[in-house]
């Protein structure tokens, strides 16, 4: 009796997964992608709440004005701004480089859905 009739060929098979793998790859992603986001938009609130100014740039300024008597304050702030900036930073560099695992892996799967490349495990 021959079964290969009655069970799907290997490459309707991987037509069908494939499609499945992607929606799974961008739903993971994205809420990486989420998660990452809100911590680096957390990081940047609590610069602000500390009345410093969070440029595009990512730079961090005291807002403050000191006279020379209060240079010890201006350094304790100098140091928190420095604190922050590097805590913004980070996760925005992790943010950035979540965005490009998850636009390689889509890129990937896409490629396997449309036969450009064999599909195979996830990158």
């Amino acid at each position: 009796m021959d079964t290969s009739s009655s069970s799907p060929r290997p490459a309707a098979l991987s037509g069908m997964v494939m499609p499945l793998i992607q929606a799974k790859v961008a739903d993971l992603g994205s809420g990486n992608l989420y998660q990452v986001r809100e911590r680096a938009l957390h990081a940047i609130s609590e610069a602000e709440q500390n009345e410093f100014l969070v440029a595009e740039n990512l730079t961090v300024t005291d807002t403050r004005r000191y006279t020379a008597r209060e240079m010890n304050h201006y350094l304790e702030r100098k140091a928190q701004a420095e604190e922050h900036h590097a805590d913004i930073t980070k996760w925005a560099s992790i943010l950035a480089s979540e965005d490009t695992q998850v636009g390689s892996k889509l890129q990937a799967s896409a490629a396997a859905l449309a036969g450009n490349d064999p599909p195979g495990p996830e990158r």
